[in-house]
């Protein structure tokens, strides 16, 4: 079997981006758009052939990790919903079945002006979810985890999604004694300070524990899958910037490996594709694989699992 893994897309601001090395700038942009193709549509040209019906190795299931927009424009998301759906015909049952489908939100999704108080993190959610159900697309779950089986004859993959954005936009306000000296300080400014929004990835611990006690009840037929959008490894490059990955990531890196069996970790956000691996002494044959998409201008993952006669997963390779 094999799994679609899509990154962040970012309509419409990677629309735009062409294969071209544009050292004169004075070229009209009208001009460059006639002579170089774009880079997303070479791409999403690419997933079409991919993803015909017709193909007998076609993927299984597609996980789509978030970022579907940049600045949190409900417009711009449901563009993109609209556009994903047309490219890869999300919406025809002669395709896909929902249960074979995941989406997570993005960091970059979420509309701050939503957000509610800090006793209500999902309110900033609901319209994501709305612009997927309005397609008849119920794939987007963002208040737990949502746990699909996706099967091709007697071989199974247990697919999840799991929102790492609980924190994002989340609101900081300023004591008063810090805000009061701030406005002095700021007194010729036309504004006042109140505080600031953050941008802090973090996973539900319940969603957590019940993904843990779900792939812990499995048969070993079986793999399972999870989706977020938020990577649980720092990253080799250093990464100058406030709450690059989830602020509990390594609670879920320790819970996903060490369940005595190999987990697949699908991740967007980094707009790089690394692979890696970790191990835990204690995990006997645990082995958790996290697994980076590009940006989706930059091409996709195919994730393919191969299955020994008796139906066990056996390993895996990334395309």
């Amino acid at each position: 079997m094999s799994v679609l893994q899509i990154g962040d897309v970012h309509l419409p601001d990677y629309r735009g981006v062409r294969i071209v090395d544009e050292k004169d700038r004075a070229l009209p942009k009208s001009l460059i758009e006639q002579i170089a193709p774009s880079r997303l549509e070479c791409v999403m040209r690419a997933l079409v052939r991919l993803l015909d019906p017709k193909q007998p190795d076609r993927p299984s299931a597609v996980l789509i990790g978030g970022d579907l927009t940049s600045r949190g424009e409900l417009t711009s998301y449901a563009e993109c919903v609209d556009y994903l759906c047309n490219a890869l015909q999300l919406t025809n049952p002669e395709a896909w079945i929902q249960e074979d489908i995941h989406v997570v939100p993005g960091n970059h999704d979420v509309d701050r002006s939503a957000v509610g108080s800090a006793d209500d993190v999902y309110r900033k959610f609901a319209d994501l979810g709305a612009s997927w159900k309005s397609r008849g697309q119920i794939v987007l779950t963002n208040d737990k985890e949502r746990h699909t089986t996706a099967k091709r004859g007697q071989l199974r993959l247990d697919l999840f999604s799991l929102n790492s954005c609980l924190g994002c936009g989340a609101k900081d306000y300023l004591p008063a004694k810090v805000r009061l000296e701030l406005e002095q300080v700021l007194r010729k400014a036309d504004f006042q300070i109140h505080g600031m929004q953050l941008d802090t990835p973090a996973f539900s611990q319940d969603a957590l524990t019940s993904i843990a006690d779900s792939i812990e009840s499995l048969t070993e037929t079986t793999l399972p899958i999870v989706l977020s959008h938020h990577n649980i490894l720092p990253q080799a490059e250093p990464r100058i910037e406030i709450y690059t990955e989830a602020i509990n990531g390594g609670l879920a890196r320790s819970l996903l490996s060490q369940l005595k069996r190999p987990v697949i970790y699908c991740h967007g956000h980094l707009h790089k594709d690394p692979v890696e691996i970790v191990v835990s002494p204690r995990a006997g044959k645990g082995r958790l694989i996290t697994i980076s998409a590009p940006l989706l201008s930059d091409g996709f993952n195919i994730i393919e699992i191969q299955f020994a006669r008796t139906g066990v997963p056996i390993g895996c390779t990334v395309k």
